[in-house]
């Protein structure tokens, strides 16, 4: 890929590397306490607390429901909905909190019938909804369910013997009823896909001219249109995978749910790509979440070859992509330009990185993007006719470069083609953006906070 041409003479000694591939593998973790040996957990993580919640263990031993710090499991004390398996639990990032619904009544009388009731977890209380049946999906266990981070809504897709299309926002259920879509299938995995903004199906079993079979089929939704998608190289046919968004790393990771497939299956938006790092082996009904607090997948516990384990494992990579803001910028007349970069990208070598400035006056007519290898001591400007400016990226560490940006509808992009060559690990570069806003100072400029952008490999 490309690198902008100014930026590309500050960078030329380093494109002597050799090229990289993904880099992200599992880690065992060794916590002090553990869930009991189990599998057939729902999880789901918690983005205000920072922690993950795992629930209902197919065993029904106490507790049955568990909180996940980064470090260590504790039990998740308090009234729970009642005992459950293969139910489906989200977190809807909008309004903060895990939802959970259906699944098979598991001990007592009911053992067997199927939960048609949906839960709501704050935080600290577990809450019923007051939805009569008649105003929720019928009655189901095994569906695919994910939140769409695009739309805003919880959407759930099919289950034993179904293929219907719901979305939850809150407040009411909605059926979507496209015209084509996946056929009736359980146990099958989706989860939103950060490169594409649509949510991907993939996997479960389901009814086939009588029989029942696994499938490889990948699907999106969009909540318009479901499409299959024919990649060149699919995962093998699986049910009960684990399956979610890495955020940062804008992949859907993949893992299990073939006892045949110890491999790790990543989604770019449009291919499967297989790795084999070490692995936590071939799991499956494992719980699994994806930390954004510290940016990582998590699996626990699972059921490779019939035997129920309670390890815990982590996937990330060791030399992590990131964009941080530092310092402050200055008002022009509608705010002050923040610069940050584009929701789910990241400077990845071999990708392309994209820095948006925002809050920008409709005045602004171009903005210009100041970027430098090293970092440097901020500069008052008040001395250059921006009073309550300051350059946060200047030349007392090193060359700078510039670049002009045209603005539309008060925001401008800065884009660097990332090249996947090892001698950017690491590398680091400063950047801050000044708009040409004329009239909101004596210089006709109005400066955005600083940016640091690390490279790293996916």
């Amino acid at each position: 890929m490309r690198i902008i041409p100014s930026l590309a003479r500050l960078v030329m000694p380093l494109l002597l590397g050799a090229a990289v591939s993904a880099q992200a593998a599992w880690q065992i973790a060794y916590p002090a306490q553990s869930p009991q040996p189990d599998y057939q957990w729902a999880a789901a993580f918690d983005e205000v607390r920072g922690e993950a919640l795992l629930m209902f263990p197919r065993s029904g031993q106490a507790p049955r429901g568990w909180r996940w710090n980064g470090t260590t499991w504790s039990p998740l004390n308090g009234p729970l909905p009642a005992d459950r398996l293969d139910a489906s639990m989200v977190w809807d990032a909008g309004r903060q909190r895990a939802v959970l619904f259906g699944g098979i009544w598991w001990g007592g009388p009911w053992q067997g019938a199927l939960h048609e009731d949906l839960w709501e977890w704050d935080g600290s209380t577990w809450s019923q909804s007051p939805l009569p049946p008649s105003a929720m999906p019928p009655a189901r266990n095994a569906p695919a369910f994910a939140y769409d981070r695009a739309r805003g809504l919880a959407v759930l897709f099919g289950g034993y013997n179904r293929d219907d299309t719901w979305e939850w926002n809150g407040v009411a259920w909605t059926q979507r009823t496209p015209a084509v879509h996946p056929s009736a299938r359980e146990q099958s995995a989706m989860a939103f896909d950060p490169s594409t903004q649509r949510l991907l199906l993939y996997g479960g079993f389901g009814p086939v001219a009588g029989n029942q079979v696994r499938f490889a089929e990948t699907w999106t939704w969009d909540g318009v249109v479901w499409q299959q998608h024919y990649p060149s190289a699919p995962p093998f046919v699986r049910d009960r995978p684990s399956m979610v968004a890495d955020l940062a790393r804008s992949r859907v990771v993949l893992h299990g749910g073939s006892t045949y497939d110890y491999s790790t299956w990543e989604w770019d938006g449009a291919q499967w790509h297989q790795s084999n790092p070490n692995s936590p082996g071939a799991l499956r009904f494992a719980g699994c979440f994806y930390d954004t607090q510290r940016r990582e997948v998590v699996v626990h516990g699972g059921d490779p070859f019939g035997v129920s384990v309670n390890q815990t494992w982590i996937y990330r990579t060791a030399s992590p992509a990131c964009v941080v803001s530092f310092g402050s910028g200055c008002a022009g007349s509608f705010g002050v330009p923040q610069l940050m970069n584009k929701q789910y990208s990241n400077p990845w070598l071999g990708d392309t990185l994209t820095m948006r400035t925002t809050n920008l006056s409709p005045s602004v007519g171009a903005v210009i993007f100041v970027s430098n290898l090293f970092p440097s001591a901020p500069l008052d400007l008040a001395g250059f006719g921006m009073p309550g400016c300051t350059s946060l990226v200047n030349a007392a560490g090193g060359p700078v470069a510039t670049d002009f940006r045209v603005a539309s509808s008060g925001a401008a992009n800065w884009l660097l083609g990332v090249p996947n060559t090892t001698s950017f690990v690491g590398v680091r570069v400063y950047q801050q953006a000044f708009a040409l806003e004329p009239g909101a100072n004596a210089a006709g400029l109005v400066a955005s906070n600083g940016a640091e952008l690390t490279l790293g490999i996916r």
